[in-house]
C-alpha cells in the first residue's frame, strides 16, 4: 500500500552517510544518572521529583554538542520515567554519535470518574481481562486529560531550559536542540512545539471545579436474606485505589479532599525549573506514534522545527488517522475507557496537513507497515536501533542546513550577506563577501530544505566582493531553498544561511464540481519543459486511492470518485518527481 508522504525507511538519503553530521557511531559514552530537575505537584497535589539521565560522548573534543531529549510513553498514567528501557537505548545510540542525549521523566496520572455501583464493568472474559492495567484510563472528564498533557508539556519545557542552562557543563549547544518521544511522549513533544502561544493555553489548565473521589464498588450478583453470596467477577472495587496508589504511594493520603482540588497549573514554560535566559525552542522533533488534538495550532507557529514522524497505520493505541486512543479496548469494558478522552489526529493526518499548508520546514513520515501482529502495532518496529539510525540521519541533515544555528556552530564568513529574489522568470541569488582566501562558490538548491544538491559553481575573483547567479529552473510552484557553499584555499568551507523563495503559481487552475459525487474534473496549466507528471488522490490517513500519469500538454483530466466513501480527500500534483501542489476536495 502506498502512503502519502515520504516513506524513509532505510533509504532516507542518497548522500553517503559519512557526509551527514553526527551520524556515525564514533564514541564511547558515559552516563550521569537521575539528575534532579525540580519538584512540582502532580494531579493529586502531591509533590514529585522529576529527574533525567544524561548520556555524553567521550573524547569528541566538541564544545557545541547537539542535544536530544527522549520522552517515554505510558498514556499519561503509567510509572514510566527517565529509566524506561527503549528511550535509554535510543539515547545511548545518539550519544555514541556525538549528542548529549537525555531521557526524561514527567508528571503522570489523572483523576478517575465516579461511576455507579458495578461500573466500569468487564465484558467478554472477566476472569482473564487485565482490568487493573486499564482502570487508570477512566479520566473523570475531558479537562482531566488536557491537564495531564499540559503538565507533561510544562515538564518537558522546563527540562529543555534546564539542559540548555547546563551547556558549559555538558559542552552542548543551546540551539542544536531536538526532542523525541513515543506514544504519550510523542504527544508531549508535539504539544511542546505546536502549543507555543499564550492563546493556545487550554482552558482546562486554569483552576477548575474539584474532581470527585471515584470510590468504585462492586455489585452483588446473588443476594440471599440480605447477604451477598456472589459478587461481580473482576469488578471495579479497589481498582481505582490501585490506580491512585501507583502515582501516590503510602504514606500519601489520596482520599483526602486536597487530592481532588484542581488549581491553576501555572505558566506554559513550566514550574519545575525556570531560567529566563533560555527558551524551550527546538530545531527538530521525532514523534513516534504521536498525535495532536488541534491541527490549527500548526498554523500559528513562532518557531517551525523540522518534523520526523514514525507510525504504523494499523496502530491500535494512538490512531494513525483521526479517532480516540485505545479504541481497541472498547469491546472489553462498559463504559469504554476512552469515554472522556478527546479525538486525536495521528501522524498520517498531520503529514497531510503539513503538505497541504506548505509547512516551511523539513518533515518526513515513516508509515511502517508492521509485521502483521496486531498486538505489536504500537511498538517501535523493526527495532529501536533502526529507528535511532533514521532519527540520527534526519537530525544530522537538519543541522547540515539549519541557518538558525550558524552563530552557534561557528561564525559565518565576515561580511557574508546572501539573499534571493524572483526576477523575470528566474531566481536571482546575490551574495557579498569580504573573504580573501576563497577558491570558488557552489550554489546549492533544495526542494525541502534538507537535501541540497549543487547546481552551479562560481569562481572567486580576487578583489571582487559581489557575486550573483540566476536560476531559471527554480521550482515554479511551492518553495525553493538555496544556500551558498564557500570553498577555501585550505580545503575548508563555510555555508551561507539558507534562503528561500515561494511561488504561488497554480498549475491546477480549476477543480469542479465540489462537493463531488461521480467524478472530479481538473483543469491544468502545465509548462512544456515538464517530463514526468503524476496526479494522485489521497484519503484522510494518507492512502493513495487513485493516481494517473499525464502528459505535459494535458489541459484537463477526470478523476472517478463514485466508488469512494464520502469525506475529505487531498489531490496532489507531482512534477518531475519533486514539485508538489495540493488541493482539498470533498466527496459526497
Amino acid at each position: 500500500m502506498k502512503y502519502f508522504g515520504f516513506l524513509i525507511g532505510l533509504v532516507f538519503s542518497f548522500a553517503s552517510f559519512g557526509q551527514i553530521p553526527y551520524y556515525n557511531n564514533n564514541y564511547s559514552i558515559w552516563e550521569e544518572s537521575n539528575v534532579l530537575v525540580g519538584t512540582a505537584n502532580n494531579y493529586c497535589n502531591r509533590p514529585v521529583e522529576i529527574r533525567v539521565n544524561i548520556y555524553k560522548p567521550v573524547a569528541d573534543n566538541n564544545t557545541k554538542r547537539p542535544v536530544v531529549i527522549f520522552v517515554p510513553g505510558g498514556a499519561f498514567v503509567s510509572t514510566a520515567d527517565q529509566n524506561q528501557g527503549q528511550m535509554n537505548e535510543m539515547a545511548q545510540a545518539l550519544a555514541k554519535r556525538g549528542y548529549v542525549a537525555v531521557t526524561a521523566d514527567y508528571r503522570e496520572g489523572v483523576h478517575l470518574y465516579p461511576y455507579n455501583t458495578g461500573y466500569p464493568e468487564v465484558l467478554n472474559g472477566g476472569f482473564i481481562n487485565p482490568f487493573a492495567d486499564y482502570a487508570s484510563l477512566y479520566a473523570t472528564d475531558n479537562d482531566e486529560v488536557y491537564r495531564a498533557v499540559y503538565r507533561a508539556r510544562q515538564d518537558l519545557s522546563s527540562i529543555i531550559q534546564f539542559i540548555k542552562a547546563r551547556n558549559l557543563q555538558d559542552s552542548s549547544s543551546t540551539c542544536k536542540f531536538f526532542i523525541s518521544g513515543h506514544s504519550a511522549g510523542a504527544i508531549t513533544c508535539l504539544a511542546t512545539v505546536f502549543m507555543d502561544l499564550p492563546s493556545e493555553r487550554p482552558s482546562a489548565a486554569n483552576a477548575i471545579a474539584p474532581a470527585t473521589n471515584p470510590s468504585w464498588t462492586n455489585k452483588c450478583i446473588w443476594e440471599l436474606f440480605g447477604t451477598c453470596l456472589l459478587w461481580q467477577v473482576n469488578g471495579p472495587q479497589g481498582k481505582d485505589d490501585a490506580a491512585y496508589i501507583t502515582q501516590n504511594p503510602t504514606p500519601f493520603n489520596f482520599d483526602a479532599p486536597n487530592c481532588y482540588q484542581r488549581p491553576d497549573l501555572g505558566p506554559m514554560k513550566g514550574v519545575l525549573y525556570i531560567n529566563n535566559n533560555y527558551d524551550s525552542k527546538v530545531l527538530g522533533i521525532a514523534a513516534m506514534c504521536g498525535a495532536v488534538d488541534s491541527l490549527s495550532f500548526i498554523n500559528n507557529q513562532t518557531n517551525n522545527p523540522a518534523i520526523w514522524m514514525y507510525h504504523q497505520p494499523a496502530d491500535i493505541v494512538v490512531p494513525f488517522g483521526t479517532g480516540k486512543p485505545f479504541n481497541s479496548l472498547n469491546g472489553f469494558y462498559n463504559p469504554a475507557p476512552n469515554s472522556n478522552w478527546p479525538v486525536l489526529n495521528g501522524s498520517g493526518v498531520i503529514e497531510n496537513y503539513l503538505n497541504a499548508n506548505n509547512y516551511p520546514a523539513a518533515h518526513r513520515l515513516w508509515a511502517y507497515s508492521g509485521n502483521g501482529n496486531t498486538l505489536l502495532t504500537h511498538d517501535l518496529l523493526p527495532s529501536t536501533t533502526v529507528l535511532a539510525d533514521s532519527i540520527a540521519r534526519f537530525f544530522g541533515q537538519v543541522m547540515d542546513t539549519a541557518s538558525l544555528c550558524f552563530p552557534d556552530s561557528g561564525p559565518l564568513p565576515i561580511g557574508f550577506n546572501f539573499y534571493v529574489t524572483k526576477l523575470q522568470g528566474s531566481a536571482k541569488l546575490v551574495w557579498e563577501t569580504n573573504s580573501i582566501d576563497m577558491l570558488k562558490f557552489e550554489v546549492e538548491r533544495s526542494s525541502d530544505g534538507v537535501q541540497f544538491s549543487s547546481i552551479a559553481s562560481v569562481d572567486f575573483v580576487t578583489g571582487e566582493t559581489n557575486y550573483s547567479y540566476n536560476d531559471t529552473y527554480y521550482f515554479k510552484h511551492g518553495i525553493t531553498y538555496y544556500r551558498i557553499k564557500e570553498l577555501r584555499v585550505n580545503s575548508g568551507f563555510n555555508y551561507s544561511r539558507v534562503q528561500k523563495i515561494s511561488n504561488s503559481e497554480n498549475l491546477i487552475t480549476h477543480i469542479y464540481p465540489i462537493p463531488a459525487k461521480d467524478f472530479v474534473k481538473v483543469n491544468l496549466n502545465l509548462s512544456g519543459n515538464t517530463t514526468h507528471i503524476e496526479i494522485g488522490l489521497f484519503d484522510a490517513v494518507g492512502r493513495m486511492v487513485w493516481s494517473k500519469i499525464i502528459g505535459a500538454n494535458t489541459s484537463e483530466t477526470n478523476i472517478p470518485v463514485n466508488k469512494l466513501s464520502g469525506g475529505l480527500y487531498l489531490l496532489k500534483l507531482t512534477i518531475n518527481g519533486s514539485q508538489n501542489e495540493i488541493h482539498k476536495i470533498i466527496v459526497q
